[in-house]
């Protein structure tokens, strides 16, 4: 697998709260919709085409996530 740089936390937070709310997600899954925003030339078929909402998010905070210290 290529190594990607991680996004902030921040920003997967900002990400999940328009996913909920945005009506331009409303068909697609969560990791397809993080994948057409942050790594549109990135290939993760397993996040891609995770059906379910909590496996696909932690998938997404486990390996494209970076967690801000304070």
């Amino acid at each position: 697998m290529t190594i990607v740089s991680r996004i902030p936390f921040s920003d997967a937070v900002k990400f999940f709260k328009e996913y909920e709310t945005d009506k331009s997600y409303a068909n697609l899954r969560v990791g397809q919709a993080f994948i057409n925003k942050f790594y549109t030339r990135l290939v993760d078929p397993e996040l891609f085409y995770a059906n379910n909402y909590f496996e696909a998010r932690n998938i997404i905070f486990s390996k494209y996530v970076e967690f801000e210290n304070e």
